[in-house]
């Protein structure tokens, strides 16, 4: 019984021990379970701050790619001038700046520090925004005033054409000599004025604008003075009708307004384009530092971010070095359990490191093909899932760009069609050369018409002039018949009195040929001045308008000559009444020549309505030839616009090809980054 007594105690003691032994090593496992379940949580948070960091980062190094592919294609839209680029560029630069203030509030999340520098990125970004967008509009305002310019120098060579015309059909109306030298020396400098801004215009340039501006209002005055000149000299031939002082002052005028420096005209304009855009240069400058300072304050706070993400890194690997050594710390089978947790631990987080590591490196290294192959569903596989995504937002960006690349293409085929427009126009313009050609060979047969009319009427006039000589000689013989047959007066008498009244009716008949004569002159007149308006393809023109005023002086002279025949023919039928009385035994005979003289009479008549046919017929061709030289200018107004259309296509072509050009570029550099 004592033995019994004294061993229960002892086995109570061992078991008291060995239950506190059990009761420390329990304690002592669940402290060593707690301190290794704060390091799983602590490695978890950081596995999870290493994914959002690496998430921001790439959306980070996005961002940057973007706001410098914007910062070049607003450099490009304000050198080209191009409004539709203007309008994209509001657009996409607006996407960016929500980009830019999400990535603050990431950055602000990621990086607490730098507190300053992103206040200075939050005020710099809206400022950057506002000028971009002024910078925009003041370049569609000078884009304006360049379309309102283009308008003022195109009606200033319209005055500069007009008031050449104008002095030309004065010289023409006038034909003094004094004042077509006058007008000469006035329309040379002219010309050369006009020269200075054909080229200048040619060149498209400010400067080639603003230096021939200079050297036209330096020539102003002394073209003031010549046509001083000339209204002195066209002082004499000036009557209510032509107002030469007002048609020509009027012109000049216009032409001072448009060329004065400074004031509205259109090289005034081009000075306020030189100082506007000399303004926006600045603005460009301050634009570029701006976009340059918000570079350097993102890039700080990547780097923040990237610091960050690093001594995340390293604490949780201290932690876990901390986990290690506890648990080796330990005896026994608290030992082995917190080393096998510790090593599976361990294990998983190595696999799990190696893994998102892995993939991130071979996305830095710009290979797309792949993912994140650890896959549970733990936090480390929530980490894989993030760069999975991260990836599969980097495919669909290039995705993106390939149906950049198509459009693109569409955009060539657009440019091929704007080709074909231009082949039409051009097509267009032979086709208005052909009926150009058409209506100056109709000029040359009407020209050939007119010229052998002038010849036919000349063989008639030659003709009168026979007959009328003729007339005059059986006149003659008349009246030496008459003086010799004095019995025969009474009966004489009547048949005087009818070769008298056929005189008269050809006096009239003359009248009718100088009317038409003066009639036809004026109708060359008018035709000279046309051809003079017409300009060098109205010389041809002019001349034969020359060649007809020449025939009707002519006629007008044979009719003169004409008409004093006939009154000599009076004169001499006078005589033969006062010779009746002597000679009335041979009135018989003298009869029959009277019959004789009045049948030439007739011949004569008869000659003189072909005359007057011929004239109607030299009409009916100048009325030709106006219908064709109308024709000549509705052709030539078509090739006008043809050539405008096809200058329009080919400006677009050209800006369509240097936009393709530079987005084929930027793609093919984005690809060659990435492998997917």
């Amino acid at each position: 019984m004592l033995a019994q007594t004294r061993s229960t105690p002892f086995r109570l003691g061992f078991l008291a021990r060995l239950y506190l032994l059990i009761a420390a090593l329990v304690a002592l496992l669940m402290l060593v379970a707690g301190t290794s379940l704060v390091a799983i949580g602590r490695l978890q948070g950081n596995a999870e701050q290493i994914s959002s960091t690496a998430s921001r980062l790439l959306v980070s190094e996005s961002f940057f790619g973007t706001l410098q592919s914007l910062t070049q294609n607003l450099s490009d839209a304000l050198a080209e001038d191009r409004p539709d680029q203007l309008d994209g560029y509001v657009g996409r630069h607006r996407t960016l700046q929500d980009q830019a203030l999400e990535l603050l509030a990431q950055l602000e999340r990621v990086t607490p520090a730098h507190a300053e520098t992103k206040q200075r990125l939050a005020a710099l970004l809206p400022e950057l925004d506002r000028r971009s967008l002024a910078l925009i509009d003041a370049q569609r305002d000078l884009l304006a005033r360049v379309g309102r310019n283009a308008v003022a120098l195109r009606d200033l060579q319209l005055q500069f054409s007009r008031l050449k015309q104008d002095l030309l059909q004065a010289q023409f109306v006038t034909g003094d000599e004094l004042v077509a030298y006058s007008i000469k020396q006035f329309i040379i400098p002219l010309e050369q004025v006009e020269a200075l801004l054909f080229d200048a215009i040619g060149v498209a340039s400010i400067k080639a604008l603003d230096e021939a501006g200079g050297q036209i209002a330096q020539r102003l005055p002394a073209l003031q003075q010549n046509l001083g000149n000339v209204l002195l000299d066209l002082a004499p031939h000036q009557d209510s009708r032509t107002d030469y002082a007002h048609s020509f002052q009027a012109p000049f005028a216009a032409i001072e307004r448009q060329l004065a420096v400074p004031g509205d005209g259109a090289v005034a304009q081009y000075y306020v384009w030189l100082s506007d855009q000399q303004a926006n240069r600045e603005q460009k400058l301050q634009l570029g530092r701006l976009q340059h300072q918000a570079r350097e304050d993102i890039g700080t706070l990547i780097a923040s971010a990237q610091q960050a993400s690093d001594r995340q890194l390293g604490l949780a690997a201290q932690t876990y070095r901390q986990g290690v050594a506890g648990l080796l710390a330990m005896a026994g089978l608290s030992i082995a359990v917190a080393l096998a947790m510790g090593l599976w631990l361990g294990r998983t987080m190595r696999m799990a490191l190696a893994a998102v590591s892995g993939t991130l490196q071979h996305l830095a290294a710009g290979d797309l093909r792949g993912g994140c192959d650890y896959q549970r569903a733990d936090e480390f596989g929530r980490v894989g899932e993030a760069v999975n995504r991260v990836a599969g937002s980097l495919r669909d960006a290039l995705a993106q760009i390939g149906r950049n690349a198509d459009e693109q293409d569409q955009i060539a085929r657009g440019n091929a069609q704007a080709c074909g427009q231009a082949r039409a126009g051009l097509e267009g313009q032979r086709s208005s050369i052909g009926a150009l050609t058409v209506s100056l060979a109709e000029l040359e047969t009407s020209f050939g018409e007119v010229a052998q009319h002038a010849g036919e009427t000349a063989m008639r006039v030659g003709s009168v002039e026979a007959l009328t000589l003729q007339g005059s000689q059986r006149m003659a013989a008349t009246r030496i018949d008459t003086q010799a047959l004095a019995e025969q007066l009474e009966t004489s008498v009547a048949e005087i009195a009818n070769v008298e009244a056929v005189s008269e009716q050809i006096a009239q008949i003359l009248d009718v040929i100088r009317a038409i004569a003066e009639q036809t002159n004026l109708l060359a007149l008018n035709a000279a001045i046309e051809a003079a308006r017409a300009g060098d393809q109205g010389r041809g023109f002019a001349v034969v308008a020359d060649e007809v005023r020449g025939l009707a002086r002519r006629t007008a002279q044979s009719t003169g000559e004409i008409q004093q025949r006939i009154e000599r023919l009076a004169r001499g039928i006078g005589s033969a009444v006062r010779s009746v009385e002597a000679s009335r035994t041979k009135m018989q005979g003298n009869l029959d020549q009277v019959g004789q003289a009045d049948r030439l009479m007739q011949e004569i008549r008869s000659q003189v309505e072909r005359i007057a046919a011929m004239s109607r017929e030299i009409d009916s061709a100048t009325a030709q030839q106006r219908l064709a030289a109308e024709e000549v200018s509705r052709g030539m107004h078509a090739i006008d616009a043809a050539a405008e259309l096809h200058m329009d296509s080919v400006v677009a072509i050209s800006d369509s090809s240097e936009r393709q050009a530079r987005m084929s570029a930027e793609q093919q550099a984005l690809c060659a980054r990435y492998r997917t």
